[in-house]
């Protein structure tokens, strides 16, 4: 077993972590030097200036301590901005600095709560005297660039508990204003975006109007994909409204699902279903659909159902996809299956892994019984049987059997057909490998319509020995005439590919150059990933890493960077990964911020999981490495660099691997004690309990009482 513990064969890479100490900050902003730093008038005493952080550990000290002595939310108030303004006047602190700070984000959150616990009725301490509302508050928070997203929650929660659901929508519109120059929290602001929702959904039922998922969309920013859909019903039930208006809500939001699944179904499949890997989203979304949708799946061709079956295997649920054909049996006495819905059907039974010498004859088995029995027998067997019998037999990897229904069942009235064409080519072009170029020739189209196609193509060239000008001969044909057919970034990857191997080592030319794009350019980034996604081995990776040359001070190069990090350790060459990121962090010795979150995520992915697949807990001790790091550099810790370590030590604690004391000390004194920091500040929701659940089985991991 490969085992990476630190030791002194790899002191250079601990040196990441013990070298920050010595990495410069980034400069302090000089805005409130010089002409700004003023003296008191003649015969005053001249103030001392303290730094941002210290102004807000006092701060939250007075806080706390005005809690303890159980003050009135008014006079705790009205001391916080009189302390706020003399740091302001009198130590010239200046407000922007504030802005990335978590330290008074708990103690300011409790001021909110307290003050709302005075408005409806819960005396505390000696006054009488009227509280400020939470929106006052929040108010004070947001000029001062104290505001944070668990601020906006408590405020958000009171208006639509208070059934004010036009000044929750008004506040939505402060937060995206204000939400760039708070701290990145994506659980805090899909709860934001949970709590806009259900004041969307209020102010629907004030107007009479039936709620839509696009009016929904325009008013969050973002697309269905991104729309909290499950917080929207967890937050209606906890709310802690009347029943009535629960209820009504709820129906509400059955309404919403119910228009976004019927109202135009080719959006819903194509732009949501087709691209979403969210299984736990999907598999809620399913459960809906069962529930709302009965007279749609019982009178219409059942696309949306097939969509669900054919998604839930390609998430590796083949199994539960199958099952959807009986659970809509007993929805409904009116369900009868249709030939659409049997379409489906062969592509999700060809998703079934099998197992043993017959693996692949169990599949063809499948999904010959599937065409026999349902598709076959009507008689009337349409092009889109076809088409979903060749992508079924595809997707179970019977290539030849692929030709073999081409040439003996499939019509040549059928076959005429572009879309059933383009999928028998690309099944052709995708199956060959390292094949001479004459034998692909002949089965190229003169002209190509289908980009997926196209692609496909043009990549078996590339592994082919077609020539450069055969290579640039298509090409230029295919994506640069008239009437040619527009690249995309896997094209233009296939593309650098090819011309990689031509690629001399002047300092004259640039790669992308030869592909038309500039060093900076946006798309340079996306065309790297996808260049990574079609190499085939580790040494045209470090060709194109050589080629590229990357600036590690230019703006963009912290994308391109993790993406060669997320191959190197994919491919189990940490060891170069990390020689990566040391040469990252040299050469930004002097802005260190610039080693930035995808950097780390890509790290403490990478080792989690080499971890769990060499059942290594030495890579923990890495993570530890880079934990170090990024607290120094960042202050913080990144949420999915968190959940990586969680699932390191959750997978090897479920096979009862032995942590070294070194380990055990980094995840009960380190890692444990920053996920109840997170829980306390809510800026992080742990979404798989089964990651404390694993390591509870380790009597060596002590789990907090908070995190239970």
């Amino acid at each position: 077993m490969l085992s990476v513990r630190i030791s002194a064969r790899q002191c250079s890479v601990r040196g990441l972590a013990t070298q920050a100490n010595n990495v410069s900050q980034p400069a302090k902003d000089n805005a409130t030097n010089g002409s700004d730093a003023a003296t008191e008038k003649k015969g005053t005493a001249r103030y001392q200036r303290i730094q941002p952080s210290v102004a807000l550990n006092s701060l939250k000290t007075k806080l706390s301590n005005d809690f303890q002595k159980q003050q009135p939310a008014q006079k705790i108030y009205s001391q916080f901005q009189s302390d706020l303004q003399q740091l302001i006047s009198e130590q010239q602190v200046n407000p922007r600095h504030f802005v990335n700070s978590s330290i008074c984000n708990s103690v300011l959150a409790k001021l909110i709560l307290q003050s709302k616990s005075e408005l409806d009725g819960q005396s505390i301490g000696e006054s009488a005297s009227i509280p400020p509302t939470p929106f006052e508050i929040l108010e004070t928070y947001l000029k001062y660039n104290l505001a944070r997203h668990q601020h906006f929650i408590i405020v958000l929660k009171q208006f639509l508990i208070d059934l004010q659901p036009k000044e929750a929508i008004n506040l939505w519109i402060s937060f995206l204003e204000h939400a760039k120059q708070m701290p990145l929290n994506n659980t805090g602001t899909s709860q934001v975006q949970a709590l806009t929702s259900i004041a969307y959904l209020m102010l629907s039922k004030e107007s009479n109007s039936a709620p839509d998922v696009n009016v929904l969309t325009q008013l969050l920013n973002i697309t269905p994909s991104k729309v909290p859909f499950l917080a929207i019903e967890q937050e209606i039930k906890s709310l802690g409204l009347t029943a009535t208006t629960k209820d009504e809500l709820l129906k509400s939001f059955d309404d919403l699902l119910l228009q976004w699944f019927t109202a135009d179904k080719d959006a819903f499949i194509n732009e949501f279903l087709k691209n979403s890997n969210d299984l736990k989203l999907i598999t809620y979304l399913w459960k809906q659909y069962l529930k709302l949708a009965t007279k749609d799946f019982t009178t219409s061709n059942q696309e949306i159902p097939g969509a669900f079956m054919i998604k839930l295997a390609q998430l590796d649920r083949s199994l539960d996809a199958v099952k959807i054909m009986t659970q809509l049996k007993e929805a409904s006495a009116d369900f009868k299956p249709s030939v659409s819905l049997y379409n489906s059907l062969l592509q999700t039974v060809a998703y079934i892994p099998a197992f043993g010498k017959e693996a692949q004859s169990i599949k063809l088995n499948r999904i010959q019984a599937i065409w026999n029995s349902y598709i076959k027998s009507s008689g009337n067997i349409t092009v889109a049987s076809y088409k979903a019998m060749l992508e079924a037999l595809i997707i179970a990897g019977h290539f030849k059997t692929v030709e073999s229904f081409w040439t003996l069942d499939v019509p040549d009235d059928v076959k005429a057909n572009s879309e059933i064409s383009d999928i028998y080519l690309k099944n052709f072009f995708a199956s060959v490998k390292k094949v001479h170029f004459s034998q692909l020739k002949s089965k190229i189209p003169s002209k190509v319509h289908n980009l997926e196609l196209a692609n496909t193509i043009l990549l078996a060239m590339v592994h082919s020995d077609a020539s450069v000008g055969d290579i640039d001969s298509f090409y230029s044909h295919t994506f640069q005439s008239t009437e040619g057919i527009k690249p995309n970034d896997k094209t233009l990857a296939i593309k650098l590919r090819a011309n990689l191997a031509a690629f001399g080592d002047s300092k004259n030319e640039s790669i992308l150059g030869t592909i038309g794009l500039s060093a900076n350019s946006p798309t340079a980034t996306l065309v790297i990933e996808e260049f990574l996604k079609i190499c085939e081995n580790e040494e045209s990776a470090t060709a194109l890493l050589k080629a590229l040359n990357i600036d590690n001070k230019s703006n963009d190069s912290a994308k391109k960077v993790s993406n060669f990090l997320d191959y190197y350790l994919q491919h189990g060459n940490w060891e170069y990964a990390e020689e990566l990121f040391k040469k990252y962090l040299t050469d930004n010795v002097k802005s260190p911020s610039s080693v930035n979150y995808r950097l780390f995520n890509s790290m403490f992915k990478g080792f989690s999981e080499l971890s769990i697949t060499r059942n290594d807990t030495g890579f923990v001790s890495k993570q530890q490495v880079y934990w170090e790091l990024c607290q120094r550099i960042h202050n913080r810790i990144f949420n999915e660099c968190v959940i990586s370590t969680l699932k390191s030590v959750s997978a090897l604690s479920r096979r009862n691997a032995e942590f070294s004391e070194n380990e055990l000390d980094f995840i009960n004194n380190t890692v444990l004690p920053y996920l109840v920091k997170l829980k306390i500040e809510n800026s992080f929701k742990l979404q798989n309990p089964k990651y404390l659940q694993n390591m509870k089985s380790n009597d060596k991991i002590h789990i907090p009482k908070e995190l239970l």
